[in-house]
């Protein structure tokens, strides 16, 4: 066990290096002046890293897909938009830099603070429910002038579960999906035609998105407009903090925090 555990550290830091020298070599055939100090992540579609373009300390994010070209354009127009009423006050994003499309790099500003992830798991019940709250604030600022009204379509998000394929799952998870798959049937029907507000969004509204520094909010890792439900991102918000919770919240609704839940609510992002 100990050795597997030691095998992976080696590989991943292994994987790195590689990733490391190839974004590097990349760079120098364009001849631009940017230094990568430090490998943050590496991934199938991306890799991520800290280093600094003319001096400025940097995050250069590098995609391997085919459409990098069309991602790095599209976080472009996205980060250069949001400039224009998140670069101060209290709800921020991170900032455009450079992109350079012909070897798939893109470099944005770094941000201060940190994770709210780790904020959040930190902070007393007070400070908890402001910084949730908070964040419901930034996201409403993030779509702010790119909302629109529709109706909830039911039919979707059912279809959406039936056509899920339970084959590989145990005895006791298949009974488990299919009675989630009931609820979600029995509440289309309740919701099936309310009002939804739509809007521009980050797309991965999570804590681990998020910079707090000093009561200032940074988005990061924004890769272009998303346009979906602001519910359906709060919901994303809330569940990724309850999967985290070690301790069960002794009051809850939809299996979520009912406390996190209410300071979310209390931001008057949602109706």
């Amino acid at each position: 066990m100990v050795f597997a555990k030691e095998a992976r550290r080696l590989a991943k830091q292994a994987q790195g290096r590689a990733a490391k020298a190839d974004v590097r070599a990349a760079l120098r055939r364009v001849s631009v002046d940017v230094t990568v100090d430090k490998t943050l992540k590496v991934a199938s579609d991306r890799q991520v890293f800290l280093g600094s373009l003319r001096g400025q300390p940097v995050v250069l994010k590098r995609f391997i897909e085919p459409d990098a070209h069309e991602r790095i354009a599209k976080a472009r127009a996205e980060l250069e938009l949001l400039e224009k009423h998140m670069s101060d006050g209290p709800y921020q994003v991170m900032r455009y830099i450079a992109g350079f499309p012909e070897i798939g790099v893109l470099a944005v500003g770094v941000v201060p603070g940190d994770q709210l992830s780790r904020v959040l798991a930190a902070a007393p019940d007070n400070t908890r429910h402001r910084l949730i709250a908070q964040s419901g604030c930034w996201l409403g600022h993030y779509a702010q002038g790119r909302t629109s009204q529709g109706r909830f379509g039911a039919g979707f998000w059912v279809q959406q579960m039936k056509d899920r394929d339970l084959g590989m799952m145990s005895e006791r998870d298949m009974c488990l999906a299919k009675t989630l798959m009931g609820e979600v049937a029995r509440r289309a029907a309740l919701c099936r035609g309310q009002s939804v507000t739509r809007g521009a969004v980050h797309g991965d509204f999570v804590p681990a998105n998020l910079h707090f520094d000093e009561g200032t909010l940074y988005g990061i890792d924004i890769q272009g407009e998303c346009n979906m439900a602001l519910a359906r991102e709060a919901a994303r918000f809330l569940v990724w903090l309850r999967q985290r919770q070690t301790r069960s919240p002794v009051h809850q609704r939809y299996g979520i925090c009912l406390a996190d839940l209410e300071a979310f609510l209390s931001s008057g992002l949602l109706p």
